[in-house]
């Protein structure tokens, strides 16, 4: 059976291997603090599946903000007001399950507000204060597992126990980590259950998160938790691009199948609630029971959504809902009723109090605070099912949101831009792959968004009929017209992805996203808007400012369909007018 301990307190008599504050995690070493240098060396370190599911937000790219120290207490990171994750990772010889223990000890000031994270930002633990010079020892059960990272077609392996201590002072005094032969608790499902990235420093308003990260939370070392849910899948693109396969590997007589869908089933027409949906759901039903497993249906997380800002609840998802109580019953399925439990909550705040659960401008998906009392709410469920109430710790206490939900916006000591590579521009804006290519929206957009220093959106927000939710540019589009660098005029229930992008397009697309980092700079004379009908009249601001920072390209028509090769000089051009 495989055990290992790390010590991090150069005074302990503790067996096993001494950490110091500066052992950085590579490969070769197999353990080590996970910190923005290291993170940006390393490729494998910045894909969130297999690692911490933590990121430093934009604005703060290019600064080391994770400070690490050691006393006699152990390794240490002091927040000092930015609440900065520890963050260490420790390789494992293969996929199962890791029983953790964590000792912290509360040193010479005392820790608050401790909240300790596993592998890709699992919430697993929160406890109110360590006193000085306590011993704090807190063990959980970690699920090692491949997985088809958002944006991959293959499987990556994953061979590592991540852990993230966030607290006024982030401390870790000692770690052990040893194999435990425990049932899993597998969970399959869409954006509301996934494991989302979260950004630091941390505010828990301003993370993405889906009620399955906090699950592990609610239960005890008598099992582990395996969350393989994705954003924008459904009950059949979660089979077909390989992630039941995965867990079909691993599932073993004595395990759990918890499947909640349904969000993004809707939204295609052979996935009806009586029709596809409910046929998916019979299929997993009985090839997990033959596997001698045990399936458990989750009904859809309610949106906030609702018939004008003073009308009544707009229930989205309600045959979803109904199909999974009648299927629970007629294949003797224990169904945990997590719909009426999240409509319960939002229908008894109202709409503007019930935003302070979910992602600020999001109706759908939670953010920390939520997804921490969804999961609640399924533990609750799962006390009413007799196979399962064994395996629950009911005793994680209450975490409310207070306040209003504060804007997300850099800090006036942060630059939105701050880290990029200045005359070193990236090869993707000098040179096109295929120049004679079309140019098409939704792979100009990527390169406006990256331009600009955005990133993706953890989730899609259901905005436009023709993006699902799993492609691989939802979360671009998410961004760009979260952040208003798409122009209302160019979109309508579709976004249009596929479709190839005029000049004036593009155009409207760089100055939006110039907009948001820097000031247009002064009119100047000579500059000349066309006259003679050629451009639309929605883009005749976006033309005479892309004039202003020097993008325009003589000879392109504005309502031209472009190339990749055409498009090409223009980025470059926002490219250069944003860093050089």
């Amino acid at each position: 059976m495989y055990q290992q301990t790390y010590y991090f307190n150069r005074n302990s008599d503790a067996e096993g291997i001494f950490v110091t504050a500066d052992s950085l995690y590579t490969k070769e070493a197999g353990y080590g603090f996970v910190t923005e240098k290291n993170r940006d060396e390393n490729r494998d370190l910045q894909i969130p599946e297999i690692n911490s599911g933590f990121d430093i937000w934009s604005w703060y790219k290019g600064r080391q903000l994770s400070q690490l120290t050691a006393d006699e207490y152990g390794c240490r990171i002091d927040s000092a007001g930015k609440a900065v994750p520890l963050i260490f990772k420790a390789d494992v010889p293969a996929c199962g399950n890791y029983r953790v223990t964590l000792h912290i000890n509360g040193g010479a000031e005392g820790i608050h507000d401790l909240t300790v994270f596993t592998q890709r930002r699992r919430l697993t633990k929160k406890e109110a204060q360590i006193a000085p010079g306590e011993d704090f020892t807190f063990s959980c059960n970690v699920n090692v597992t491949d997985i088809i990272p958002r944006g991959m077609l293959e499987r990556v392996g994953c061979r590592s126990v991540d852990i993230a201590v966030l607290a006024d002072i982030s401390r870790l005094t000692g770690l052990t980590i040893e194999e435990a032969d425990v049932p899993t608790i597998y969970i399959a499902g869409d954006s509301t259950v996934t494991d989302q990235t979260g950004s630091y420093p941390y505010n828990p308003f301003h993370c993405y998160s889906g009620w399955g990260q906090c699950f592990p939370a609610y239960i005890n070392c008598k099992a582990a938790v395996s969350n393989h849910a994705h954003s924008g899948l459904t009950t059949e693109s979660f089979r077909k691009e390989g992630h039941y396969a995965i867990v079909q590997e691993a599932l073993k007589p004595g395990d759990y199948y918890f499947m909640q869908f349904a969000h993004n089933d809707q939204k295609l027409a052979h996935l009806t609630a009586a029709g596809g949906y409910r046929s998916n759901l019979i299929r997993y039903i009985d090839e997990v029971r033959e596997k001698g497993a045990v399936p458990v249906i989750v009904t859809p997380l309610c949106r906030n959504t609702w018939k004008g800002s003073e009308g009544a609840y707009n229930d989205l998802l309600a045959e979803y809902a109904a199909e999974c109580r009648k299927v629970g019953q007629e294949y003797g399925v224990p169904v945990l009723d997590l719909h009426k439990r999240s409509m319960d909550l939002i229908t008894g705040l109202g709409l503007e109090s019930a935003k302070r659960y979910f992602y600020p401008g999001d109706y759908t998906h939670t953010n920390d605070y939520g997804a921490w009392f969804m999961a609640r709410c399924v533990a609750e469920e799962c006390a009413a099912v007799q196979e399962l109430s064994a395996f629950l710790s009911l005793s994680a206490p209450a975490w409310e949101p207070e306040g209003d939900v504060p804007p997300i916006a850099p800090p006036a000591d942060a630059d939105p831009l701050a880290g990029d590579p200045g005359p070193a521009v990236p090869e993707e804006f000098t040179h096109a792959a295929d120049p004679k290519a079309p140019a098409l929206r939704a792979d100009m957009l990527n390169l406006v968004m990256k331009a600009s220093g955005y990133f993706p959106a953890n989730v899609y927000n259901d905005r436009f009929t023709d993006v699902v939710g799993h492609e691989w540019y939802a979360g671009v589009v998410e961004c760009c017209w979260s952040n208003g660098i798409v122009d209302p005029a160019l979109v309508d229930t579709c976004f249009y992805p596929g479709r190839q992008v005029t000049f004036e397009e593009l155009l409207s697309y760089c100055v939006n996203a110039y907009k948001n980092r820097k000031t247009l700079p002064d009119a100047k004379a000579g500059n000349s808007v066309p006259e003679d009908g050629r451009l639309s009249a929605w883009a005749r601001p976006y033309y005479e400012a892309a004039s202003r920072i020097g993008l325009t390209v003589n000879g392109l028509m504005p309502s031209q369909e472009l190339t990749c090769g055409e498009a090409q000089p223009v980025l470059l051009s926002l490219y250069k007018a944003l860093h050089i």
